[in-house]
Protein backbone atom coordinates (compact mmCIF):
# COMPACT_ATOMS: atom_id res chain seq x y z
CA UNK A 1 0.00 0.00 0.00
CA UNK A 2 3.01 2.51 1.02
CA UNK A 3 4.95 1.79 -2.16
CA UNK A 4 1.47 1.98 -3.91
CA UNK A 5 0.54 5.56 -3.11
CA UNK A 6 4.38 6.54 -2.86
CA UNK A 7 4.28 5.40 -6.97
CA UNK A 8 1.29 7.74 -7.99
CA UNK A 9 3.09 10.18 -5.80
CA UNK A 10 6.97 10.56 -7.57
CA UNK A 11 5.02 9.59 -11.00
CA UNK A 12 3.55 13.30 -10.79
CA UNK A 13 6.91 14.51 -11.62
CA UNK A 14 7.52 12.44 -14.30
CA UNK A 15 3.72 13.48 -16.77
CA UNK A 16 5.64 12.79 -19.97
CA UNK A 17 6.96 9.93 -19.57
CA UNK A 18 5.59 6.73 -21.18
CA UNK A 19 6.61 3.55 -18.84
CA UNK A 20 6.21 0.15 -20.56
CA UNK A 21 6.06 -3.02 -18.20
CA UNK A 22 7.14 -6.82 -18.53
CA UNK A 23 7.06 -9.59 -16.23
CA UNK A 24 9.63 -12.58 -16.14
CA UNK A 25 9.71 -15.40 -13.61
CA UNK A 26 8.35 -13.83 -11.04
CA UNK A 27 10.23 -10.70 -11.13
CA UNK A 28 8.52 -7.53 -12.38
CA UNK A 29 10.30 -4.82 -14.81
CA UNK A 30 9.60 -1.04 -15.68
CA UNK A 31 11.41 0.97 -18.13
CA UNK A 32 10.72 4.84 -18.54
CA UNK A 33 10.84 6.69 -21.92
CA UNK A 34 9.80 10.06 -23.36
CA UNK A 35 10.27 9.41 -27.17
CA UNK A 36 13.85 11.51 -26.67
CA UNK A 37 16.45 10.33 -28.71
CA UNK A 38 18.85 8.14 -26.00
CA UNK A 39 22.63 8.40 -26.58
CA UNK A 40 23.27 4.83 -27.92
CA UNK A 41 21.88 2.76 -30.35
CA UNK A 42 21.04 -0.30 -28.14
CA UNK A 43 18.40 0.35 -25.79
CA UNK A 44 15.67 3.16 -26.70
CA UNK A 45 14.29 3.82 -22.69
CA UNK A 46 16.26 6.19 -20.08
CA UNK A 47 16.08 3.69 -17.47
CA UNK A 48 14.54 0.08 -16.10
CA UNK A 49 13.68 -0.98 -12.78
CA UNK A 50 13.17 -4.27 -11.29
CA UNK A 51 11.65 -5.42 -8.24
CA UNK A 52 8.97 -7.76 -6.50
CA UNK A 53 5.92 -5.61 -7.48
CA UNK A 54 4.88 -2.95 -10.28
CA UNK A 55 5.45 -0.09 -8.01
CA UNK A 56 8.74 -1.07 -6.56
CA UNK A 57 10.14 -1.77 -10.22
CA UNK A 58 8.87 1.94 -11.35
CA UNK A 59 10.32 3.33 -8.34
CA UNK A 60 13.72 1.56 -9.07
CA UNK A 61 13.59 3.15 -12.56
CA UNK A 62 12.49 6.63 -11.50
CA UNK A 63 15.46 5.85 -9.33
CA UNK A 64 17.76 5.59 -12.25
CA UNK A 65 16.77 8.05 -13.78
CA UNK A 66 17.09 10.72 -11.15
CA UNK A 67 20.76 9.30 -10.54
CA UNK A 68 21.55 9.56 -13.70
CA UNK A 69 20.63 13.39 -13.83
CA UNK A 70 22.31 13.94 -11.07
CA UNK A 71 25.57 12.81 -12.85
CA UNK A 72 24.77 16.13 -14.66
CA UNK A 73 24.42 18.48 -12.14
CA UNK A 74 27.75 16.96 -10.65
CA UNK A 75 29.33 17.16 -13.52
CA UNK A 76 31.25 14.04 -12.81
CA UNK A 77 31.62 11.40 -15.49
CA UNK A 78 30.90 8.35 -13.41
CA UNK A 79 27.69 7.23 -11.34
CA UNK A 80 29.77 5.66 -9.38
CA UNK A 81 28.59 5.93 -6.01
CA UNK A 82 25.14 7.59 -6.61
CA UNK A 83 21.67 7.14 -5.26
CA UNK A 84 18.61 8.31 -5.45
CA UNK A 85 15.48 7.36 -3.19
CA UNK A 86 11.94 8.76 -3.25
CA UNK A 87 10.13 10.32 -0.57
CA UNK A 88 6.83 11.78 0.55
CA UNK A 89 6.82 13.02 4.00
CA UNK A 90 9.89 11.18 5.57
CA UNK A 91 12.23 12.86 4.32
CA UNK A 92 15.01 12.50 6.47
CA UNK A 93 14.14 8.24 6.70
CA UNK A 94 14.35 8.84 2.81
CA UNK A 95 18.31 10.61 3.33
CA UNK A 96 19.47 7.34 5.41
CA UNK A 97 18.43 4.93 3.15
CA UNK A 98 19.45 6.82 0.06
CA UNK A 99 23.32 7.20 1.77
CA UNK A 100 22.88 3.57 2.63
CA UNK A 101 22.22 2.51 -1.35
CA UNK A 102 25.14 4.85 -2.59
CA UNK A 103 27.37 3.08 0.39
CA UNK A 104 26.39 -0.28 -1.61
CA UNK A 105 26.89 1.15 -4.82
CA UNK A 106 30.41 2.65 -4.12
CA UNK A 107 30.92 -0.45 -2.39
CA UNK A 108 30.30 -2.78 -5.27
CA UNK A 109 32.31 -0.78 -7.94
CA UNK A 110 35.06 -0.72 -5.45
CA UNK A 111 34.96 -4.37 -4.85
CA UNK A 112 34.51 -5.46 -8.27
CA UNK A 113 37.97 -4.56 -9.85
CA UNK A 114 39.32 -5.44 -6.28
CA UNK A 115 38.37 -9.20 -6.66
CA UNK A 116 39.36 -9.52 -9.84
CA UNK A 117 42.83 -7.91 -9.43
CA UNK A 118 43.79 -8.90 -6.05
CA UNK A 119 43.86 -13.11 -6.30
CA UNK A 120 44.77 -12.71 -2.66
CA UNK A 121 40.70 -12.49 -1.90
CA UNK A 122 38.30 -15.25 -1.42
CA UNK A 123 35.56 -15.89 -2.43
CA UNK A 124 32.37 -18.49 -2.56
CA UNK A 125 31.43 -19.68 -6.01
CA UNK A 126 28.74 -20.92 -7.79
CA UNK A 127 27.66 -22.26 -11.50
CA UNK A 128 23.85 -22.46 -10.06
CA UNK A 129 21.25 -19.30 -9.17
CA UNK A 130 19.83 -19.58 -5.70
CA UNK A 131 16.62 -21.13 -5.31
CA UNK A 132 15.26 -18.26 -4.47
CA UNK A 133 15.85 -16.37 -7.86
CA UNK A 134 15.14 -19.53 -10.07
CA UNK A 135 11.85 -18.84 -11.36
CA UNK A 136 13.24 -15.77 -12.73
CA UNK A 137 16.16 -17.11 -14.05
CA UNK A 138 14.58 -19.94 -15.43
CA UNK A 139 12.40 -17.71 -17.56
CA UNK A 140 15.28 -15.76 -18.29
CA UNK A 141 16.43 -18.16 -20.62
CA UNK A 142 13.65 -17.99 -22.69
CA UNK A 143 14.53 -14.93 -24.10
CA UNK A 144 19.09 -15.82 -23.42
CA UNK A 145 19.93 -19.10 -23.02
CA UNK A 146 22.92 -19.39 -21.15
CA UNK A 147 25.28 -22.36 -21.74
CA UNK A 148 27.51 -21.65 -18.08
CA UNK A 149 27.05 -19.33 -15.22
CA UNK A 150 29.81 -18.27 -12.79
CA UNK A 151 28.59 -17.09 -9.63
CA UNK A 152 30.65 -15.80 -7.51
CA UNK A 153 30.47 -14.05 -3.84
CA UNK A 154 33.83 -11.88 -2.48
CA UNK A 155 34.39 -12.32 1.05
CA UNK A 156 33.87 -8.56 2.44
CA UNK A 157 34.55 -7.72 5.79
CA UNK A 158 31.02 -5.70 6.76
CA UNK A 159 28.75 -9.26 7.20
CA UNK A 160 25.98 -6.53 6.81
CA UNK A 161 25.91 -7.07 3.50
CA UNK A 162 26.33 -9.42 0.46
CA UNK A 163 28.16 -8.94 -3.23
CA UNK A 164 27.30 -11.51 -5.89
CA UNK A 165 28.95 -11.46 -9.28
CA UNK A 166 27.42 -13.00 -12.31
CA UNK A 167 29.48 -14.03 -15.33
CA UNK A 168 27.54 -16.37 -17.81
CA UNK A 169 28.26 -17.70 -21.25
CA UNK A 170 26.21 -16.54 -24.53
CA UNK A 171 26.21 -18.08 -28.03
CA UNK A 172 27.06 -14.28 -28.49
CA UNK A 173 30.33 -14.10 -26.00
CA UNK A 174 30.46 -13.69 -22.07
CA UNK A 175 28.52 -11.64 -20.51
CA UNK A 176 28.70 -9.89 -16.70
CA UNK A 177 27.16 -8.75 -14.17
CA UNK A 178 27.38 -7.46 -10.01
CA UNK A 179 25.20 -6.14 -7.80
CA UNK A 180 25.94 -5.56 -3.19
CA UNK A 181 22.46 -5.23 -1.53
CA UNK A 182 21.47 -6.08 1.88
CA UNK A 183 20.57 -9.30 1.65
CA UNK A 184 22.06 -12.23 -0.65
CA UNK A 185 18.60 -12.49 -3.24
CA UNK A 186 18.29 -9.14 -3.40
CA UNK A 187 21.78 -8.82 -4.69
CA UNK A 188 21.56 -12.04 -6.96
CA UNK A 189 18.06 -10.91 -8.36
CA UNK A 190 19.43 -7.19 -9.22
CA UNK A 191 22.53 -9.16 -10.94
CA UNK A 192 20.77 -11.09 -12.86
CA UNK A 193 18.23 -7.99 -13.95
CA UNK A 194 21.70 -6.61 -14.96
CA UNK A 195 23.43 -9.59 -16.83
CA UNK A 196 19.53 -10.00 -18.61
CA UNK A 197 19.98 -6.34 -19.80
CA UNK A 198 24.05 -6.79 -20.82
CA UNK A 199 22.96 -10.18 -22.58
CA UNK A 200 20.33 -8.26 -24.72
CA UNK A 201 22.35 -5.49 -25.49
CA UNK A 202 25.19 -7.88 -26.94
CA UNK A 203 23.11 -10.18 -28.84
CA UNK A 204 21.23 -6.92 -30.54
CA UNK A 205 24.77 -5.69 -31.20
CA UNK A 206 25.83 -9.22 -33.08
CA UNK A 207 22.60 -9.47 -34.61
CA UNK A 208 22.34 -6.62 -36.60
CA UNK A 209 25.57 -5.59 -36.87
CA UNK A 210 25.79 -2.61 -34.31
CA UNK A 211 28.82 -0.61 -33.81
CA UNK A 212 29.44 0.25 -30.12
CA UNK A 213 28.45 4.28 -29.41
CA UNK A 214 28.61 4.79 -26.05
CA UNK A 215 30.90 3.44 -22.83
CA UNK A 216 28.53 1.05 -21.35
CA UNK A 217 28.18 -0.83 -25.35
CA UNK A 218 32.28 -0.71 -25.70
CA UNK A 219 31.97 -2.48 -22.22
CA UNK A 220 29.89 -5.63 -23.36
CA UNK A 221 31.33 -5.90 -26.77
CA UNK A 222 34.62 -5.98 -24.70
CA UNK A 223 34.01 -8.41 -22.20
CA UNK A 224 32.37 -10.79 -24.71
CA UNK A 225 35.54 -11.83 -25.92
CA UNK A 226 37.21 -12.32 -22.61
CA UNK A 227 36.53 -16.07 -21.02
CA UNK A 228 40.12 -16.64 -20.83
CA UNK A 229 40.82 -14.04 -18.22
CA UNK A 230 38.17 -14.83 -16.07
CA UNK A 231 38.86 -18.70 -16.20
CA UNK A 232 42.39 -17.36 -15.48
CA UNK A 233 41.14 -15.35 -12.09
CA UNK A 234 39.09 -18.38 -11.27
CA UNK A 235 42.36 -20.54 -10.85
CA UNK A 236 42.94 -18.26 -7.59
CA UNK A 237 41.88 -19.20 -4.70
CA UNK A 238 42.66 -16.44 -1.85
CA UNK A 239 42.18 -16.53 2.11
CA UNK A 240 41.53 -12.43 2.32
CA UNK A 241 38.50 -10.17 3.06
CA UNK A 242 37.77 -7.11 1.01
CA UNK A 243 38.15 -4.19 3.34
CA UNK A 244 37.76 -0.23 2.77
CA UNK A 245 41.02 1.71 3.71
CA UNK A 246 39.81 5.05 2.75
CA UNK A 247 37.50 7.67 4.59
CA UNK A 248 33.58 7.67 3.41
CA UNK A 249 32.11 11.19 3.01
CA UNK A 250 28.65 11.38 0.90
CA UNK A 251 27.39 14.41 -0.78
CA UNK A 252 23.49 16.30 -1.05
CA UNK A 253 23.23 16.00 -4.78
CA UNK A 254 20.30 18.72 -5.96
CA UNK A 255 18.17 17.98 -9.36
CA UNK A 256 15.07 19.10 -10.51
CA UNK A 257 12.90 16.37 -8.91
CA UNK A 258 14.24 17.08 -5.10
CA UNK A 259 10.21 16.77 -3.99
CA UNK A 260 10.35 13.46 -4.79
CA UNK A 261 13.73 12.17 -4.65
CA UNK A 262 16.61 12.62 -2.58
CA UNK A 263 20.02 11.95 -3.86
CA UNK A 264 23.27 11.05 -2.39
CA UNK A 265 26.27 10.29 -3.36
CA UNK A 266 28.84 8.25 -1.38
CA UNK A 267 33.03 8.58 -1.84
CA UNK A 268 36.03 6.31 -1.13
CA UNK A 269 38.37 9.64 0.01
CA UNK A 270 41.60 8.65 -1.66
CA UNK A 271 40.03 6.17 -4.25
CA UNK A 272 40.25 7.78 -7.66
CA UNK A 273 39.80 4.71 -10.24
CA UNK A 274 37.15 4.99 -12.92
CA UNK A 275 34.41 1.63 -13.06
CA UNK A 276 34.41 2.55 -16.71
CA UNK A 277 37.89 3.45 -18.31
CA UNK A 278 40.60 1.12 -20.06
CA UNK A 279 42.88 0.89 -17.79
CA UNK A 280 40.41 -0.74 -14.98
CA UNK A 281 38.70 -3.22 -17.25
CA UNK A 282 41.00 -6.08 -16.07
CA UNK A 283 37.80 -6.98 -13.59
CA UNK A 284 36.00 -8.54 -16.46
Amino acid sequence: MLKSLLSRYTSLYFPKFFIQKMKMGDVYFCTLSDNSPVKGSVFTSFSCGAGDTWEESLLKAQSEFVERKALKEAKVQSSTGFAAYPYFFLKKLAKKKAMKNAFLEMLERYSWPEWFYNLKIAYKFSNIVSKENRIFFEDFQKDIKIQKLYRISPNLENKQVSMVILYAETKDGLVCASATKSTEKEAEQNALKELYMHATALYRMKKNKIKPSTSYENRVLWISGQKKRLEKRLEQKGTLEIDIPFPIKYQDIKTEYDKAYIVQRCIFEGYNKEFFSKENEMYV
